[in-house]
């Protein structure tokens, strides 16, 4: 029996960037950000920006978890205001397999997005057939054509006969085409259904992980593929690239455990595009320092109409879990 195997160039990307050591040790906390406006893309002129990101970061023997809360508003010059509001609940498994998410968005008061579910990696490796569901639903199609467009069912009826010919073929001469099973997604939220992501797709905070272990040898990872549950049709390629800004004087340092900013850090810029989108821009694009230890001291979010920076001006750090 010959057996072919079927894969995405995205896939052996990210198969190729994939590190199976994972070492780096994420600290639970608390933090939070004063909000100010960055840049906007809307027509009008800011007269004044204000606002809060708080941010809790959870950890058990099991599970990662993030809390986050973005309150901002946008005062305007002739006298309109924008208040966004988003806020994000997600849980990741500490091996990377199972995740779960939910996030909602309000804008002036009004939600204008839910996202909710659950998704599972399958075990590395797995591979199933082919399903060649192009012929069944030309059978299909066949089947129920109406009596008024004979020439048009009778063709779509010999076309699948063809290929059913062909599928058959190709399994007498003991060809299989298999391909890696992709991360099976469960939504609850805005609507009942299930998809499957690329295979190579990894949660939030696996990515982080891989991506912090890489940098403590010296290189950051130029992609990775990640399923984070915030959108509502599928994962996203991760593009990240290093930033610089130029030093500042007197840096501020936050209220509490400022000490935990005493780990190494790295700033880099990540640009989130959604896969199987032809847009050349990116969904949304995160500049951040980050630390040995994940914390993320300022960060620059731009999620297309507005991008705001955030600065730290308080952080707790919480007892890790003695697993």
């Amino acid at each position: 029996m010959n057996i072919r195997l079927k894969f995405a160039a995205t896939t052996i990307a990210g198969l190729l960037i994939s590190s199976p050591s994972i070492a780096a040790e994420i600290v639970p906390h608390q933090a939070m950000y004063r909000l100010t406006l960055q840049d906007m893309k809307v027509n009008g002129w800011a007269e004044s920006s204000s606002g809060t990101m708080e941010v809790k970061v959870l950890r058990d023997c099991f599970h990662y978890g993030l809390d986050r809360h973005i309150d901002f508003k946008i005062k305007y010059t002739d006298g309109r205001e924008t208040r966004l509001d988003i806020e994000e609940r997600l849980r990741e498994a500490v091996e990377g397999r199972q995740y779960w998410f939910w996030s909602r968005t309000t804008l002036n008061g009004k939600t204008v997005a839910i996202i909710a579910g659950d998704a599972e990696r399958p075990e590395g490796g797995t591979l199933i057939e082919v399903m060649d569901e192009t012929v069944e639903d030309a059978a299909k199609a066949a089947g129920s054509a109406e009596k008024a467009i004979d020439p048009a069912a009778a063709q779509a009826e010999a076309e699948a006969k063809k290929a059913s010919e062909a599928a058959a073929q190709q399994q007498d001469n003991g060809q299989i085409e298999m391909r890696l099973l992709g991360a099976q997604v469960k939504y609850s939220w805005p609507d009942d259904r299930k998809v499957e992501v690329d295979p190579a797709a990894i949660f939030p905070f696996e990515a982080l992980r891989r991506q912090l272990d890489s940098l403590e040898t010296g290189s950051l990872q130029p992609e990775f593929i990640i399923f984070d549950g915030l959108n509502k049709d599928d994962a996203y390629r991760a593009v990240y690239r290093p930033a610089q800004v130029a030093k500042v004087a007197n840096p501020i340092v936050p209220d509490g455990s400022a000490e935990l900013l005493d780990a190494p850090a790295w700033r880099f810029t990540t640009q989130y595009f959604l896969m199987g989108s032809e847009s050349r821009t990116p969904a949304r694009t995160v500049t951040s320092k980050v630390h040995a230890n994940g914390i993320v001291s300022d960060t620059i979010i731009d999620i297309g109409p507005f991008a705001f920076k955030g600065t730290l001006a308080w952080l707790k750090g919480e007892a890790i879990p003695d697993c």
